[in-house]
């Protein structure tokens, strides 16, 4: 399920809200108030290099079970949606100091000051999306975005036929769902979508082009997240997880590398599904393409500020895909000079300029003003450093590691492949039904500690399970864009989770697949 920070907040709770607000706290007490976790004071004991009753070993064996009650509270409220998404969030900012917790590091013990609590929503990672979501604002509010889609649809005429027709229809969405939030796209393809749909006379309820195009949208724009960094909210969260525990800095081009080839074939795997259990027919196919041949017709020559826009939009895409072969091509004296560039300056850099560079030279106004800032998804931005705080917790207190050699002694010896398949299914069904920015949030730190024992690679388990959080395909609950296209009526809750659920499948066993064939090249998957 994707994070709608947009969305009006709560007015009235409902039932399970209520549960959920009143048991959350009530399980935070219980685990806060109840015993130490079994064996956590012998861990930080071998940590730090004293004997189990030591003052700081039982600072941190309390600590680890303070931040496990403070997870426990956040997840009950997350999945229940018992407060905004972002509010909760906010919680290790204030729990954290507040608890005292205490974290160990090179054998030594530090206290989650304010100082040190608040460095994760400060994190590089949330001011790469901060540059996106300006991208993606400015390309909203200048029309681009319509603009590029509907040349995509457009090109030559291709829209021949109802298969043609649904792959560029997902196509475009897919593309555009790389760079801007999935809502948007969704929200900015449907009115598309629609006009097409009644130009052809289908009418909802009665349409298997319809059905089929619908899902499409909503689906391409949850798989379209997947291609690039900045693409969906948990891409970001696992990147910056990562590089706060120092397993390694993923760059644009290095998610590409992954992210692309899963896109790229669940995009075409769900273009097949839908042609089999819908098959779509046009009667005049010349219509689609005159709808949408006056729809672009209607948008009139390029404005300045689309021109800027999508000139710098080619040059953030530029430079965020060649920035790692700067050092093989550039002079030397030169590769000193822009060692400091990385994704998230370019990002921002680019970003700023919107904001700056003239595009009317009477009145000197730039693209985006300040104003321009509530098309920001901020609430997503504070979710991201919440988790990064609470994963520095977990990580601190040697949490992480103690829930992992319980799940591994649980579990026995296991295939590290079974494994890999497990938890990319459980992150794909669980985002059906709560959030995938929560679940990544909450996953991350855990799997991170729990890949040694299990022989698998943290970088490929955590980058896995970031990828089958955006392939929640079955419910209109699950992600904002299912919503979206449900409401329309042109298909039936029960037709959204038949098909649903088999393209769930076949995505896991794309992700499976891709990653298990890339991961030779690229990142050692399987130990041998």
């Amino acid at each position: 399920m994707d994070t709608s920070t947009q969305l009006a907040p709560i007015q009235t709770r409902n039932r399970i809200q209520r549960i959920g607000l009143i048991f959350g706290v009530f399980v935070f007490a219980i685990i806060l108030c109840g015993p130490a976790l079994p064996g956590m004071d012998a861990h930080a004991a071998r940590q730090l290099g004293l004997a189990v009753d030591h003052p700081d070993v039982v600072s941190v064996a309390y600590s680890a079970k303070a931040t496990l009650a403070l997870t426990a509270l956040m997840v009950i409220w997350w999945v229940t949606e018992a407060a905004p998404f972002p509010v909760t969030a906010l919680l290790p900012g204030l729990m954290l100091p507040v608890l005292q917790v205490t974290g160990m590091r090179d054998g030594q013990t530090y206290l989650f000051t304010n100082k040190v609590a608040y460095t994760g929503y400060a994190s590089p990672v949330i001011y790469l999306f901060l540059a996106g979501f300006l991208l993606a604002a400015a390309m909203q509010k200048s029309g681009l975005d319509r603009r590029i889609t509907l040349a995509f649809l457009t090109w030559r005429k291709t829209a021949q036929g109802p298969a043609s027709l649904l792959l560029l229809m997902m196509s475009a969405t897919a593309f555009l769902s790389m760079w801007i939030s999935n809502t948007a796209t969704a929200a900015m393809m449907l009115p598309i979508a629609v006009s097409v749909l009644q130009a052809l006379g289908e009418k909802p309820g009665q349409s298997r082009l319809g059905s089929a195009m619908l899902l499409g949208i909503a689906w391409a724009a949850s798989i379209g997240g997947i291609g690039t960094l900045i693409g969906s909210p948990p891409n970001g969260i696992v990147v910056g997880i990562l590089a706060e525990k120092d397993v390694t800095q993923i760059n644009f081009l290095r998610w590409m590398e992954f992210g692309m080839p899963v896109a790229i074939c669940g995009l075409l795997a769900a273009w097949g599904v839908l042609l089999l259990m819908f098959r779509p027919r046009i009667t005049e196919a010349s219509r689609a393409t005159e709808a949408l041949i006056e729809q672009k017709r209607l948008l009139g020559g390029w404005s300045a500020d689309e021109k800027l826009t999508v000139t710098i939009f080619a040059a953030v895409a530029s430079l965020w895909v060649t920035q790692p072969f700067w050092k093989y091509v550039l002079p030397g004296g030169l590769v000193d000079a822009v060692s400091g560039i990385g994704v998230y300056e370019i990002g921002l850099g680019c970003a700023l300029l919107l904001f700056l560079i003239p595009v009317e030279s009477d009145t000197w106004r730039s693209v985006l003003q300040w104003k321009d800032s509530h098309r920001v998804d901020w609430g997503t931005l504070v979710l991201f450093g919440g988790g990064i705080a609470l994963s520095k917790a977990m990580f601190g207190t040697g949490l992480t590691d103690w829930l992992a050699n319980e799940f591994i002694e649980s579990m026995g010896s296991v295939a590290p492949w079974i494994c890999f398949i497990a938890v990319v299914l459980l992150i794909d069904f669980l985002t059906e039904i709560t959030s995938n920015t929560a679940v990544t949030t909450m996953m991350s730190p855990i799997l991170i500690s729990l890949a040694p024992g299990l022989h698998l690679d943290p970088i490929v388990l955590c980058v896995g399970a970031a990828m089958a959080s955006s392939m929640a395909f079955m419910l209109p609950v699950a992600t904002p864009p299912n919503a979206l296209v449900y409401a329309t009526g042109y298909f039936r809750i029960g037709q959204m989770i038949k098909a649903g659920f088999v393209m769930n499948i076949i995505g896991c066993a794309i992700l499976v697949a891709v990653t298990y064939v890339l991961a030779g090249n690229v990142l050692p998957l399987l130990s041998p």
